[in-house]
């Protein structure tokens, strides 16, 4: 119960993030139309990628707290790892302005640098405080920087700059955030001993390549799309695959709750309580996407029309991209057991091959078939890893019990759901965004409803949390 109600506070506060960064984008995309905001997503795309390698050292910060180490000698380690790594690219990016400014097609490099490095302290503190299992605290100074990063680009914008505003903004609330999460944390600087230093890279340096999967799965169409398409499409594309993340708002939510316990678990070797954890979280990682993809099928067309008449093009990919989605939220459990369980040896070989696959198809789909090519490559990538970590984790710890009743209770659950939306929406005489919002919480209020009847473990929970 205690790991249920730390979900959903994580959950309400991600929650909380979506709906403000869901607001933001449809802001920017019918003030400044889809190709600035392609612009600013290939600078997110490109920070994100440039920070890889810290964020190895942020997730070894996640798990050695989680352990039970000396918290602020361990963080101050990793925040001054992350720096130095943080200053040298930052120096580089700088000096290579005129290539990132070409490449963005607007000059922000500047600005791209002062972002990568300050993200990479922010991120470093927010994984640390996961690791304290102040998972709720995480999350709601997510949503803090979220805020704070909306309200600068709006200002911005509003004072007349495109790129700069959403870019600049994103940068200012960055520092603020660190700021914050480092006097949240208790940071006191202390210098780092080698001890510290390898058991922090002895970890890292594995698990860097799962955050380079991450960010591959979540950029590398992005990036590659930068080459051959518009900015005007890669916004559109960016759009459809922010409104697919928020669909992964539970797993996330699971995954991040059920890290420290698997890795406190792991420690006494307990594989049956192992299992029963992954269990739960594989049963309840697909409530939110299983939904969503039906919805997207039902309503696509109409949900990407509130953007703006250009991003209705993008109903196609939208239904992919929540599919893709909808493979990762498993994988995603699979590989945060194999973590959790202090393998990422393991997890380093899989990834491998996920990458592999994800850039070589991205490169060959979007160059034959464009924004369809890459939606297609995260599909078929993801796929690829579900199944690879499936097995790794029968290796380790035994076959992985799988909650498929479960699953097709929320299939069941979806159907009807989808059925009920689309014959509602023939009966509407008015066709407007408002409608289109109420058709979609009036789906997902039939969506509960249904799985609230089948399930008799939703049943059970959601008693379970009213009574306590």
């Amino acid at each position: 119960m205690r790991l249920a109600k730390k979900s959903i506070l994580y959950f309400v506060a991600e929650l909380g993030t979506s709906l403000v960064g869901f607001l933001a984008t449809l802001y920017f995309a019918r003030i400044l139309g889809a190709g600035p905001l392609g612009q600013y997503f290939l600078v997110v795309a490109l920070v994100g990628w440039l920070k890889i390698p810290s964020n190895g050292i942020a997730s070894a910060i996640n798990k050695r707290v989680s352990e039970g180490g000396e918290d602020s000698d361990l963080l101050s380690t990793g925040v001054l790892l992350g720096m130095a790594y943080g200053g040298v690219v930052a120096v580089a990016v700088f000096l290579a302005g005129q290539f990132v400014d070409d490449y963005v097609g607007a000059e922000v490099s500047i600005l791209v640098a002062l972002l990568l490095f300050i993200t990479i302290v922010f991120n470093t503190v927010e994984q640390g405080l996961l690791g304290q299992k102040k998972v709720a605290t995480a999350g709601i100074l997510r949503t803090g920087d979220r805020i704070a990063r909306v309200v600068t680009q709006v200002a911005l914008v509003t004072a007349g700059y495109t790129v700069v505003a959403l870019v600049g903004g994103h940068a200012f609330a960055a520092i603020a955030s660190a700021f914050v999460g480092l006097v949240i944390f208790r940071f006191r600087p202390k210098m780092p001993d080698k001890e510290r230093i390898r058991s922090i890279l002895d970890y890292g340096r594995y698990s860097w390549l799962g955050n380079m999967k991450s960010k591959t799965f979540g950029w590398m169409d992005t990036l590659v799309l930068g080459l051959f398409v518009s900015s005007g499409l890669i916004g559109i594309y960016e759009v459809s695959w922010r409104l697919a993340s928020i669909l992964i708002l539970v797993s996330n939510a699971v995954e991040n709750t059920l890290f420290p316990e698997i890795s406190d678990v792991a420690t006494d070797g307990k594989h049956d309580e192992i299992q029963d954890l992954l269990s739960e979280a594989l049963f309840y990682a697909g409530i939110f996407v299983i939904p969503g993809l039906f919805g997207t099928l039902a309503l696509g067309e109409r949900i990407l029309r509130i953007y703006g008449p250009e991003f209705v093009k993008g109903a196609p990919i939208l239904v992919l991209l929540v599919f893709a989605r909808t493979v990762n939220v498993y994988e995603m459990q699979f590989l945060n057991v194999i973590n959790g369980i202090d393998r990422p040896d393991v997890a380093f070989r899989i990834n491998v091959v996920f990458i592999a696959t994800n850039v070589g198809l991205n490169m060959l789909l979007v160059w034959q078939f464009g924004w369809v090519g890459a939606a297609v490559a995260t599909i078929v990538s993801s796929a690829v890893i579900l199944l690879l970590s499936y097995q790794a984790i029968d290796d380790l710890i035994g076959a992985p019990t799988l909650p498929l009743g479960g699953i097709g209770q929320q299939i069941l659950a979806a159907t009807a759901m989808a059925a009920t939306v689309l014959v509602t929406q023939e009966l509407l005489p008015v066709q407007n965004m408002y409608v289109t919002v109420g058709l979609v919480c009036f789906g997902a209020a039939v969506y509960g409803a249904v799985l609230f009847g089948l399930s008799a473990r939703v049943r059970t929970k959601v008693r379970s949390l009213a009574a306590a």
